[in-house]
């Protein structure tokens, strides 16, 4: 495998790894896109999680790196990047031409998963064989400001709850009143995570392969910041719940 860094690669590092190439033959495709530091780690959990509420999303593993945190995404070389995507009507737009969505509903799920994460890398999503999927989830915790080096420090991650909690009235009362569908996708999700009891127990399966291993301040760190996300979603969803209990009284 021959590693070599993009020449063009965004607000981060980042190389591509590739088979090497035979001679007199074209050079092959790359097979993975390598990620390092805080950018690897957050790809990783966003990774981990979305596999554990079975999201598609794109697959991110460690590498064997053992003196920084690296992580490996898988190339899916017949994918390809919509220009727009109507969850509503389960199609996308690229080019120009409209294609068919076999799993739109996922579309909302990420749209929670990103709002529980408190990921800021926007709406990035890949198609393949008509089945949408979420990649490029660097900036997870974002919104918290996240400080590796002071997480290590022992000085906790902060929560953005206000904003958070303004995302989620927003979202809800757009799907609402405009996707049903969308509206129960969507708040499930949050539900599932919010009450998934043994969340912050199984922080450390995401880190079990990593440099730091399972037992590492950083893993205890993510750990409390996962379970205080959780607290916030349930009062969020409390207050929703009094509200529509309010409104459907007044009716």
């Amino acid at each position: 495998m021959v590693i070599r860094p993009m020449t063009v690669s965004g607000d981060s590092k980042k190389w591509l790894a590739r088979p090497r190439k035979k001679p007199h033959a074209a050079p092959p495709a790359p097979m993975y896109l390598l990620k390092r530091g805080k950018d690897a780690i957050n790809e990783r959990v966003a990774s981990w999680l979305a596999q554990r509420y079975v999201i598609p999303h794109q697959i991110v593993r460690w590498t064997t790196a053992d003196r920084f945190p690296e992580v490996a995404i898988r190339f899916e070389t017949a994918a390809y990047r919509p220009d727009k995507i109507d969850a509503k009507t389960a199609t996308a737009l690229t080019h120009g031409s409209s294609s068919f969505i076999l799993n739109p509903l996922d579309y909302y799920r990420h749209v929670a998963l990103a709002l529980f994460l408190d990921e800021r890398d926007g709406e990035e999503f890949l198609i393949t064989e008509w089945t949408l999927f979420r990649i490029d989830a660097a900036a997870t915790c974002e919104g918290a400001h996240l400080r590796w080096i002071e997480c290590l420090m022992g000085m906790p991650l902060r929560s953005n709850f206000v904003g958070t909690t303004l995302l989620f009235q927003d979202w809800v009362q757009e799907l609402q009143a405009h996707h049903f569908s969308g509206y129960q996708a969507f708040l499930g999700t949050l539900q599932e995570m919010a009450q998934d009891t043994h969340l912050v127990e199984a922080v450390p399966q995401a880190f079990q392969a990593s440099p730091f291993g399972a037992e590492h301040d950083l893993v205890a760190c993510f750990q409390d910041y996962l379970q205080e996300r959780q607290q916030m979603l349930l009062r969020s969803l409390a207050v929703y719940d009094e509200g529509q209990a309010h409104e459907a009284a007044e009716h």
